[in-house]
């Protein structure tokens, strides 16, 4: 099938914020597009995207409204495809595929610290990082989450100043831990299965896998100062622990079951085999990743409103779109 390539003038705009008609993809050819949002405090992340650079596949993914305005600040060229055209060209693309989900999750780690609400964690060491919520967890008496991050601080990052302090915590925990609920590797077949409020992987851990729930779930959260910062609840068929994979950085927040869960992890060449066998899996990874990156998008517009009012008049309109 032959692409559609479009000229957009300067000022014009290629899609608006909110707009529901999202079947199509865009691939700038030449010329600049700005990402341009209503809400102000989202101006960090916002960017101007130039040749080879995909725009608007988050919402034609999961088939919610636009999370921005893409606006032509030159005249642009631009490629516009439908979502079951691009879904072709992925299939023939493993390099285009992996670049959609190395965006996913540089998305995705760009939302999690705005929620954060500045709190970033970037100035402080990873060892510290993990030393902070493992005492936070102890603190709060989940032994077993608490035991599970100090662990991991200590077996990879052993020579760190924070790890003696990590040692010594982990000694006077180690009468009250329940061992066997450390255990994350048993099986049930090709599925790894978790008992309730165990571990799956924790902030700051080197990530080689990304997960698919069969059954239960799965809390995603950030330890941020002196709280637990819930970033979503995933359920059975969605997917986590996928920006580790399409990185070179750790995983950027926590995983706990909930209830007995089931999940099918994949490794790294086997996302690459995926995506050249099995476009299908691949739709249906794209479609739950975009779903986890709209739906951060909009809880932090709301939790970035000032007014109590505006936010609940927020939440209900999100919660319609939900």
């Amino acid at each position: 099938m032959k692409d559609n390539v479009f000229t957009f003038k300067k000022g014009s705009y290629l899609y608006i914020e909110e707009d529901g008609n999202t079947n199509n993809i865009f691939i700038v050819k030449q010329g600049a597009i700005q990402f341009v949002y209503q809400n102000h405090r989202f101006k960090s992340i916002s960017k101007i995207a130039g040749p080879g650079d995909i725009l608007g596949f988050i919402s034609s993914f999961c088939g919610k409204p636009r999370m921005e305005s893409a606006l032509a600040i030159e005249d642009s060229s631009v490629i516009v495809l439908s979502r079951n055209h691009f879904m072709e060209k992925l299939a023939h693309s493993p390099d285009m595929t992996l670049r959609v989900l190395r965006y996913f999750a540089q998305q995705l780690r760009e939302y999690d610290e705005l929620i954060t609400f500045g709190d970033s964690q970037e100035s402080r060491s990873a060892p510290l990082n993990m030393f902070q919520a493992g005492s936070f967890y102890y603190k709060t008496g989940n032994i077993n989450v608490a035991y599970y991050i100090l662990s991991k601080l200590v077996n990879y990052y052993g020579l760190d100043p924070v790890a003696e302090s990590a040692r010594n915590l982990l000694g006077r925990m180690a009468k009250s831990v329940d061992k066997k609920s450390l255990t994350i590797s048993t099986y049930d077949g090709i599925y790894k299965v978790f008992t309730d409020k165990q571990v799956i992987f924790c902030e700051n851990e080197p990530g080689k896998e990304l997960f698919i729930i069969k059954k239960g779930r799965v809390k995603i959260v950030k330890q941020g100062a002196d709280s637990e910062i819930i970033l979503s609840v995933l359920s059975s068929g969605e997917i986590f622990g996928e920006l580790a994979i399409v990185s070179s950085k750790p995983r950027n927040a926590t995983a706990i079951s909930i209830g007995q869960t089931l999940v099918l992890p994949i490794n790294v060449s086997a996302v690459t085999k995926l995506i050249e066998k099995s476009p299908a899996i691949i739709n249906r990874i794209f479609a739950a990743i975009s779903n986890r990156v709209w739906f951060t998008h909009i809880r932090f517009d709301v939790l970035a409103y000032n007014h109590l009012i505006t936010k609940m008049y927020g939440f209900l309109k999100n919660k319609l779109l939900e």
